[in-house]
């Protein structure tokens, strides 16, 4: 471990601190200054998280091999909640070192913008638009592979308030995601839904309405395409159920259909959750669903299904825990119809250290059952990770 961070920290200093000068002079300021700023109406932080993580199955595979992982990322972040736009703005890297596997090393540049039109206040109509671009290394446990890819995204949407009680709500969505390996499909997304709103209580309101969504899967000549077209039907409510509990709780009905062979439609219902019942001041529980269509980059259409169930607890004002357990199971429906059930359990503890230290301790166990051997493992996963924030 000693030699993988020496040759970490060897290896990159200069980068990260060519990197850091770049963002810093981007943002008009000088690279010796390091605390917080204030710009215009907004404010400038610097973040900077590393982590230190132990993998016992880094491919997500039945062969098990394992590895550990450094990793290093600095963060310029400009936040403005004044006046009628609010702005979060941000852009960073992250390094990733493998003792072992060095040939998997990474560095992955992001940036994200989140604007909000009006910010606050009462108005009819409201805005919203996400924006992101990224570099992402991570296993997919549905192909039992490290993936690397570019992902970018944009998401927007606009709330109208027709009455005092009810309104409606456009969001369109798209994202792209390009696989730097060949053998990978390269997959696009368009996503489009409208909601009619009714407002219950200023806490609570109900909503229902259409989700069209297109993927459009990249294939190499000759072959075969599965683009896929998703409708569904959906109602739900968010907000405070209960002085105690909140959350979001949406279900219905929805149909794939391929576009290359439409008598294969599937059918299926669709659900999306999250609660939290806030127990006592310091002690929560919160349960999350969902069920839905997904596609793998191998280029197969696949029902995905999850539900998970934890508890947080305040242990003292600057210590936290909590523990949860998940279920996932996923129904690939081309090739041999392979079928997974995974099963995970996780414990954490977060150490606020000062206002501008805090530091987390994570260790989760996974088991996932298929029906084919390949994707039959265990795997256990520790971290350590600290964040700074400037």
């Amino acid at each position: 471990m000693h030699e993988l961070i020496m040759r970490t920290c060897g290896r990159r200093a200069a980068r990260t601190g060519a990197t850091l000068g770049g963002i810093a002079l981007f943002f008009g300021i000088t690279p010796a200054a390091t605390a917080f700023y204030e710009v215009g109406d907004g404010e400038l932080f610097l973040n900077l998280q590393s982590s230190l993580t132990y993998d016992s199955n880094i491919f997500a595979r039945s062969s098990q091999e394992a590895d550990w992982i450094f990793q290093v990322g600095p963060e310029l972040q400009f936040l403005r909640q004044a006046g009628l736009v609010g702005v979060d703005l941000r852009t960073g890297i992250d390094f990733g070192f493998f003792a072992d596997n060095s040939e998997l090393d990474y560095e992955s540049l992001y940036s994200y913008l989140d604007l909000t039109y009006p910010r606050a206040g009462e108005r009819r109509a409201t805005t919203t638009l996400t924006l992101s671009a990224r570099e992402e290394t991570r296993t997919d446990s549905t192909i039992g592979a490290r993936t690397r890819s570019y992902v970018y995204e944009a998401n927007g949407g606009v709330r109208y308030t027709v009455t005092e009680k009810f309104g409606t709500r456009v969001r369109a969505g798209y994202s792209h995601v390009d696989y730097r390996d060949q053998e990978r499909s390269d997959i696009d997304r368009y996503q489009v839904r409208l909601d009619g709103i009714w407002v219950y209580s200023p806490l609570l309101e109900y909503f229902g309405g259409y989700r069209f969504r297109y993927t459009d899967v990249h294939t190499l000549a000759g072959e075969e395409r599965n683009n896929t077209l998703d409708h569904a039907l959906i109602a739900g409510l968010e907000g405070e159920i209960t002085p105690k509990l909140s959350g979001l709780l949406e279900g219905g009905y929805q149909v794939r259909i391929p576009e290359q062979d439409t008598a294969s439609r599937r059918e299926q219902l669709t659900v999306n959750g999250r609660l939290n019942w806030a127990v006592r001041a310091d002690t929560g529980v919160f349960v999350t669903a969902g069920r839905d269509f997904d596609t793998s980059p191998e280029r197969q259409s696949l029902e995905r299904t999850d539900a998970s169930a934890g508890v947080r607890q305040e242990l003292r004002q600057w210590l936290q825990a909590q523990a949860l357990f998940r279920y996932e199971n996923f129904r690939f429906r081309r090739g041999d119809n392979r079928v997974d059930d995974a099963y995970v359990g996780q414990v954490g503890l977060d150490y606020d250290v000062t206002t501008h230290l805090f530091m987390n301790v994570t260790y989760s166990y996974t088991v996932r059952e298929s029906t084919d051997p390949e994707f039959d493992y265990d795997r256990h996963i520790a971290s350590v990770s600290a964040r700074w924030r400037f």
